[in-house]
């Protein structure tokens, strides 16, 4: 049986992965964040922007356009829709032939002033002296680290 139209492919996809979906959806109510759930998929909960992705590709490969995308995206999640900017993005990228709707990862910059030794320093003069401001170890440990970075030594390592 043939859907009536676009709208009801959308919908077909989404009971097919066995997911909760719609205006009408109980949790559509209570979604007061685009990052909150928006439906499961089998037994696993879905972010609402992944949940967004798989329409965009399935719409991708059925040819539509990007901007018809956003449009029947925000007719379903109001303001929880990506931005069309976002939209664009991803169907270029599934378009060239991107498969997954996850986000791939990435390396970070790894911290290099909350070391060992800045946390040994940063004990050592509090041990010292347990009246020392933020500033005075800042001061204190001169160039060799931040006050942001002794502010988060303070809070985070030593849990003071």
């Amino acid at each position: 049986m043939q859907p009536a139209n676009e709208h009801d492919c959308v919908t077909d996809l989404v009971r097919w992965c066995g997911g909760e979906w719609g205006p009408f959806s109980p949790r559509r109510q209570t979604l007061p964040s685009s990052q909150l759930v928006e439906f499961k998929m089998g037994e696993r909960e879905v972010p609402i922007t992944v949940a967004q992705r798989v329409v965009i590709r399935f719409l991708t490969n059925e040819n539509v356009g990007p901007n018809e995308i956003w449009c029947r995206l925000r007719a379903q999640y109001g303001e929880s829709t990506l931005s069309k900017t976002q939209v664009k993005f991803w169907h270029k990228e599934f378009r060239g032939g991107r498969e997954a709707v996850q986000n791939t990862g990435h390396q970070r910059r790894s911290r290099t002033s909350i070391s060992p030794e800045n946390i040994a320093a940063v004990r050592d003069l509090i041990e010292g002296n347990r009246r020392l401001t933020v500033v005075e170890i800042f001061q204190e440990l001169g160039t060799r680290i931040s006050y942001g970075s002794v502010q988060s030594i303070i809070k985070n390592e030593l849990l003071l």
